[in-house]
């Protein structure tokens, strides 16, 4: 499946479909994209695939039940750990009349993923969330994830979010690279003399890095990792700095590179060849690149796309390596 993305890229979210009738199972083959698997009523083998789903080193960003919401329950809660790495899970009953998301509605997009899914099935999606239903709120860890910032203390975000919620007036603000979030509560906005301990506030620092790849189909997924994390380390660049990792459309379903997106739970991003050509530069070209892909560099070009829309400066150029490719801008915030 994909999701646009702010770059004007997509986002590939590898999403695998649970039914367990002939109607389930033809409203899932309906979604584009999407893996199916059929399923018996045999729970406990049920059991053991949605732990390879949401645990295994082949994780999927988005698990879809098309099922009553009891079975998705059951057979995720012994594998639920974490609202920031959680993936997306979401039931459609199988006539497909209702899209919900039960986990990870924000920061695994389980609520834009039901809405994409409601479009595509004529179905309604019911979302849950309480800021999804306040016109034009904001809330921290949704503007961090769209902006590519990394949250500090998550508690804090908590009770950032709460004041909102709570009729809180939220302001941003910039101090250097990082950001805070801070919300004086409703109820003591017009009390001047309590605003400096009543303010909660919430910090962040923002994910530069944007990382370009390429590599030969069937590349295996420990060798690329170990290669990106080594040039990672020669550039003094921490993992958590990392926003996206992009590449071209090509290379949407190739395992090394969706291996390595879900184990650093960060968004893989790919652009057609169109769309990296139209990036300017000076690249480190290959006619035999341009021969199979339709465009003479992918990690480069496709690193320079992933900052859109804010401007990028190629910080590491390519890198070459068992098969991988390599490159690395930085975003000018």
């Amino acid at each position: 499946m994909f999701l646009d993305d702010i770059s004007g890229g997509k986002q590939v979210v590898p999403a695998v479909a649970l039914c367990f009738t002939d109607a389930g199972q033809y409203a899932a083959e309906r979604v584009p994209g999407l893996k199916v698997c059929r399923s018996g009523r045999d729970f406990t083998e049920t059991g053991k695939f949605v732990r390879e789903l949401l645990t295994g080193p082949h994780r999927a960003a988005a698990v879809l039940f098309f099922s009553a919401a009891g079975i998705a329950v059951r057979s995720i809660a012994p594998y639920v750990r974490d609202k920031m790495t959680d993936p997306a899970v979401i039931v459609i009953n199988d006539t497909a009349k209702f899209v919900i998301p039960v986990l990870s509605g924000h920061m695994g997009r389980a609520n834009v993923l039901a809405e994409h899914l409601a479009e595509i099935l004529g179905a309604q999606a019911v979302i849950t969330t309480a800021s999804e239903h306040r016109e034009e709120m904001e809330v921290p860890d949704l503007w961090a994830q769209r902006e590519g910032y990394t949250i500090q203390d998550r508690m804090a975000v908590r009770q950032v979010t709460a004041a909102i919620l709570a009729g809180g007036r939220p302001e941003i603000v910039r101090s250097g690279e990082y950001v805070s979030w801070r919300v004086r509560p409703a109820e003591i906005a017009a009390a001047e003399e309590h605003r400096q301990q009543q303010t909660v506030t919430a910090l962040m620092t923002p994910r530069r890095y944007v990382i370009g790849l390429g590599c030969r189909k069937g590349t295996d997924s420990e060798k690329l990792r170990r290669f990106v994390e080594q040039k990672l380390e020669e550039a003094g660049i921490d993992r958590e700095q990392v926003f996206k990792i992009c590449s071209i459309n090509l290379k949407s379903e190739e395992t090394a590179l969706l291996d390595l997106t879900s184990r650093w739970h960060r968004p893989l991003v790919v652009f057609s060849a169109e769309q990296l050509n139209r990036m300017s530069g000076n690249f480190t070209g290959s006619a035999f690149v341009a021969s199979v892909t339709g465009t003479d560099n992918v990690c480069e070009r496709s690193a320079l796309a992933g900052c859109i829309p804010w401007k990028g400066t190629l910080l590491v150029r390519k890198s070459a390596g068992d098969g991988v490719t390599l490159a690395v801008a930085e975003r000018e915030l």
